[in-house]
């Protein structure tokens, strides 16, 4: 895709364009900020103590109102527990806690850099199971 910028830990196929690790903070600057983010099969992977803090810095990669797309595996599924590196999975509300209009995001603020949940929904008979997309808030 045109002006698009794919990450990965590191450096393991041509289409790679950056590489870090994630839970390495703050991460590199971008020389520009996007209209989206999409993280799939990412977010699993991240240490539950780093989690916020890695939305974080989503957070900040964004234009305002930028949109994140996100696609991880349902707690409970085979996909969350088949994998060895994945530190959980999800629910379609787990992204609420973000959103300061929704029930949990009201009851738990655990950051100040805050997000709009567009969607939430589960995606049957896939190998990512739940499907998000979040607004960021300026």
């Amino acid at each position: 895709m045109k002006d698009s910028v794919n990450h990965d830990r590191e450096k393991f196929a041509d289409h790679v364009d950056v590489s870090w690790d994630m839970e390495t903070f703050p991460w590199p600057r971008q020389e520009k900020l996007f209209d989206c983010v999409f993280a799939r099969d990412v977010l699993e992977h991240i240490s539950p103590r780093n989690f916020y803090s890695v939305m974080n810095e989503i957070w900040d990669l964004l234009r305002p109102e930028g949109l994140l797309g996100i696609q991880v595996p349902k707690h409970g599924s085979k996909n969350a527990i088949i994998d060895p590196t994945h530190w959980r999975g999800f629910d379609v509300q787990s992204f609420d806690y973000l959103d300061p209009s929704k029930r949990l995001g009201k009851a738990c603020w655990t950051t100040s850099k805050r997000w709009a949940v567009v969607e939430a929904r589960e995606l049957p008979r896939t190998d990512v199971n739940l499907s998000f997309k979040l607004r960021k808030i300026p």
